[in-house]
């Protein structure tokens, strides 16, 4: 089997933590859906999206996580528009 790597994390010698923070973000991320599990389990039917195409597909399908007691709403967005002035695309941080 091909070794898959993944933040650094051989996904040969996966722990359940690291099994736990990937599918977190590949079930909110349809993005990362696309690259993290449907195109390692369908190599033969592999989807190359341009970053114009992933954006669409990442607002259509995209899930917020839920703000929880005590956060405020503000400063999740300011963290999401530093992110964005970092030059990073929505679906690389919206797993914050």
């Amino acid at each position: 089997m091909k070794e898959e790597k993944f933040r650094g994390v051989n996904t040969d010698d996966w722990t359940p933590d690291d099994l736990e923070r990937v599918f977190d973000r590949v079930r909110c991320n349809p993005v990362m859906f696309t690259e993290l599990f449907w195109n390692v389990a369908y190599p033969d039917k592999k989807v190359e999206l341009t970053d114009e195409q992933k954006q669409k597909f990442f607002n259509k399908y995209k899930r917020i996580p839920l703000i929880g007691p005590g956060q405020l709403i503000h400063k999740y967005e300011e963290k999401c528009d530093e992110m964005r002035a970092k030059g990073y695309k929505d679906w690389e941080f919206m797993d914050l």
